[in-house]
């Protein structure tokens, strides 16, 4: 490790420049040409995803379906913030969902002989 250090300081002194601003510049290219890790990758959209707000509410309500698979309205609606869009929007963009086969709902018996509506994602859609 000292000779790594005296041969940084060498360095430095040849280029009159301190050993911070050298391993600043080591730390700066390091970060730079290291590629980020998948997990913190953003999702890859199409451009046309995202031109209105009930695209962008669809790909929210695709993207949280194909991690849970089954979930209640009121999850969903939850989990993708609702409250954020109009719920002219957001019924809309699931109404679409629903009509086009990507996602199915269904009646079940809840809690103290209520009912709730379960949103199952069908199998026939390709997620890629």
């Amino acid at each position: 490790m000292s000779k790594i250090l005296r041969r940084v300081d060498e360095m430095c002194a040849a280029n009159r420049i301190t050993r911070v601003d050298v391993l600043c510049a080591l730390v700066r290219a390091f970060v730079e040409l290291r590629p980020a890790p998948p997990a913190l990758e953003p999702e890859r959209k199409a451009p046309e995803e995202t031109r209105t707000a009930r695209a962008r509410v669809e790909a929210a309500i695709r993207h949280v379906m194909r991690s849970r698979r089954r979930c209640t309205v009121r999850e969903l609606k939850a989990v993708t913030n609702s409250k954020l869009v109009s719920v002219e929007d957001w019924d809309k963009s699931f109404k679409a969902l629903c009509d086009a086969g990507e996602m199915r709902v269904a009646d079940e018996p809840g809690a103290r002989g209520q009912t709730r509506k379960v949103v199952t994602l069908t199998e026939n859609v390709v997620t890629l």
